[in-house]
């Protein structure tokens, strides 16, 4: 259990992170963002890393600081380069979408929205229809956000299973023995308490 405790431990300060900046407190929120980064770092983990950046732009971004901010995305993506890191891609590129967005480039805003879109896409559609985590996922407001309503609705819909519907399962990532942590993760990432 001890060789685990690094990743339960990312994943307890990614969530108290959230907790903080749900409540509004910013400066519980940054303190909690900033050990969430610091104990990323300490790991190989690109997605965890890119996660704890954009958490930080985040709540850069809820303090009003825009430097910072930009400063946090261009670092998680630059950890994301040349890695395929889904769970954190499409959050990434959903949050530098808000950032382009109130900087007033909506070109670019436009872009990393469509990209988050697709790794969103991507993701779901990697999943078998009658998985209910493809469901769940799809219906988790960050992902109704960058999807829109109408879209998100025709993907659960289109989910749902019919007695001629077949699906392959896709692997996410480039290593099939991750299949499992990954699945683990995206249920506690993307599942979302109101």
């Amino acid at each position: 259990m001890v060789m685990l405790d690094w990743y339960w431990r990312m994943l307890l300060e990614s969530g108290l992170t959230e907790v903080w900046l749900a409540k509004g407190d910013l400066v519980q929120a940054r303190s909690q963002a900033e050990r969430f980064l610091e104990i990323t770092l300490a790991t190989s983990e690109r997605t965890w890393q890119a996660l704890a950046w954009e958490a930080n732009a985040r709540v850069a971004m809820a303090e009003d600081d825009v430097q910072r901010a930009q400063d946090c995305i261009a670092k998680a993506l630059s950890t994301m380069e040349g890695f395929e890191v889904p769970l954190a891609a499409w959050r990434v590129r959903a949050t530098a979408a808000d950032l382009a967005q109130h900087a007033g480039n909506e070109e670019l805003a436009a872009h990393n929205r469509e990209l988050s879109r697709a790794t969103i896409l991507k993701l779901a559609n990697s999943l078998p229809a009658e998985e209910s985590l493809r469901n769940t996922f799809l219906s988790a407001p960050s992902v109704s956000k960058v999807l829109g309503n109408a879209e998100r609705s025709s993907q659960i819909e289109s989910s749902r299973p019919s007695a001629s519907t077949t699906s392959t399962v896709v692997s996410v990532g480039h290593e099939k023995r991750r299949t499992r942590p990954i699945e683990h993760t995206a249920r506690i990432l993307f599942t979302e308490s109101p």
